[in-house]
């Protein structure tokens, strides 16, 4: 293999490596996506539970001991 093909060699390569780059780039910019999105549906879902939980009247209600105690 002389250094010309060394070098055609090399530059494929990079192209594929460039290519691969490019192609998990937007893979991660789309799951960073999705992951503040689902972060976003959480943090509506955590504070309507903790509204319901805080206007139930069954949250004030003591509750008895199992019978095992």
């Amino acid at each position: 293999m002389d250094i010309n093909d060394k070098l055609a060699d090399l530059q494929t390569r990079l192209t594929y490596q460039e290519d691969d780059l490019r192609v998990l780039n937007g893979i991660i910019t789309r799951q960073q996506s999705e992951i503040d999105s689902l972060r976003a549906e959480f943090d509506r879902l955590r504070t309507r539970v903790g509204s319901l939980a805080e206007s139930s009247p069954v949250s004030r209600i003591p509750e008895p001991p199992p019978p095992h105690y």
